[in-house]
Formats: C-alpha cells, structure tokens, sequence
C-alpha cells in the first residue's frame, strides 16, 4: 500500500511539473506577442537594426541584453528607442520568453 502511495504521489508531482512548465511557456508566448512581436516578429525571427534576432540569442546573452538596455550599455538595435521597453521585463519574463522560443523553434 505504501508503494502505492508513492507512486500516486509522484505521477501527482509530475502533473503539476507539466501544468507548470506549459503556464512558463505561456507567459513567455503571451508577455512576447503583446510586447515584443510587433518590432521582432511573430517568432523572434527579426534583426532590429544589426542586432541579432532574439530566437538566436542564448538565454545568458538574452538576459545580459536586457540588462544593458535597462542601464544603457548595450546599444545593438537601437538602444535609446529598446530602453524604455526593457525596463518593464523582469528576469522571468526574459526566461520565459525564452522557453516560448525554444518551443517554436
């Protein structure tokens, strides 16, 4: 019966492991299409300017991206018009974002 117990509870924890991975994935689609997509395209396929397209980046050189912007030391693109726009993405969303790319891909 223990054994049991455990297995049910596992197959429980890897539900919720699913739900939660698919609600990231969401954001990432959601926060993406309603700020982002109309400069970098549906799937972050877009060079802005001579940056990179965002589906190409690394969520390391994503994040070190926004971060610049935030603080003005990163101007591929076009930093002073991306400024603005980076300061209301949080590390999540980035991460999220992210994960919606890897999923399209």
């Amino acid at each position: 019966i223990m054994s049991e117990i455990r297995i049910e509870k596992k197959k429980e924890e890897e539900k919720i492991k699913i739900a939660t991975k698919i609600k990231e994935e969401e954001k990432g689609k959601t926060f993406y299409l309603n700020k982002c997509a109309s400069c970098h395209g549906l799937n972050g396929e877009l060079k802005v300017g001579n940056a990179t397209s965002l589906r190409e980046l690394s969520l390391e050189k994503f994040q070190d991206a926004i971060r610049g912007y935030k603080i003005g030391s990163y101007n591929l693109g076009d930093g002073s018009e991306m400024r603005p726009y980076s300061m209301g993405v949080s590390s999540s969303d980035v991460k999220a974002i992210h994960k919606y790319f890897q999923q399209v891909k």
